[in-house]
């Protein structure tokens, strides 16, 4: 039986271990005589000896008008092995060229609760680039407080970039805006019409689309730039047609 599996370990199907296995043992011999030692259909031996002999594994041996069957010498088979990795390591190089020019897949990495949340803002906010944003400040308190808000703008203030901030236009977004000194020279800010639903923080910079949801307190973000920059663009266009 453990013959059986370290032959198929070959890429040899458990009835082409068996067959190989069942002439190695009685060969010469013939399709008959190499049925009833497999245990194997006659039809099916006959099957599984052409594609035996296909793989170079078994030989025919004419005698007279009958044909019979062996194995080549198990040391070959190590010959036949060796010549497979050879002619692999051939093609290995152009096989390693196709791989690494396929296009990179994005990555994805995703968070959970309030501390989750807060390594998603350090990380999007710590850049030098602009940062696009569609935000919803009523959501934001339900999860963070004001002097929270206020650290997460020091962030991008002391790393020189901007926030294009689309908020949600609620009494309290209006007031807090008016009021927050911290957030003039870092951001600029637009109000979303009123009819506009949003209750996340989506924000895109750079090649990184962040996506938070305040409710489920939970959040992912993807680097990919071609995701990032059609998420840019949108924002752009709102931010565009938003008077």
């Amino acid at each position: 039986m453990e013959i059986l599996d370290q032959l198929q370990n070959l890429d040899l199907k458990p009835s082409e271990a068996k067959t190989f296995l069942a002439i190695l043992e009685i060969g010469p011999a013939s399709i008959s005589d190499i049925a009833k030692r497999a245990k194997i259909k006659r039809p099916t031996t006959y099957y599984l000896i052409e594609e035996l002999i296909k793989r170079g594994l078994v030989l025919k041996v004419p005698a007279g008008k009958r044909v019979f069957y062996k194995t080549i010498a198990p040391k070959q088979i190590l010959n036949l092995l060796e010549k497979k990795k050879h002619n692999f390591e051939k093609i290995l190089p152009n096989l390693e060229a196709l791989f690494l020019a396929k296009p990179s897949q994005p990555k994805v990495r995703f968070f959970e609760g309030k501390e989750g949340l807060k390594n998603i803002y350090e990380e999007m906010l710590n850049t030098t680039k602009k940062v696009y944003s569609i935000f919803s400040f009523d959501d934001f308190l339900t999860v963070f407080t004001e002097k929270e808000n206020e650290q997460f703008f020091e962030i991008i203030k002391k790393a020189g970039g901007v926030i294009y901030d689309l908020i949600k236009p609620t009494p309290l977004a209006k007031k807090s805006v008016k009021e927050e000194i911290y957030r003039k020279g870092v951001t600029k800010i637009k109000f979303l019409p009123a009819d506009f639903k949003v209750s996340i923080d989506q924000l895109v910079s750079g090649n990184k689309v962040a996506i938070i949801s305040f409710k489920s307190l939970a959040g992912v973000i993807i680097e990919d730039q071609n995701i990032a920059d059609s998420q840019k663009e949108l924002i752009k266009y709102l931010w565009r047609s938003i008077k």
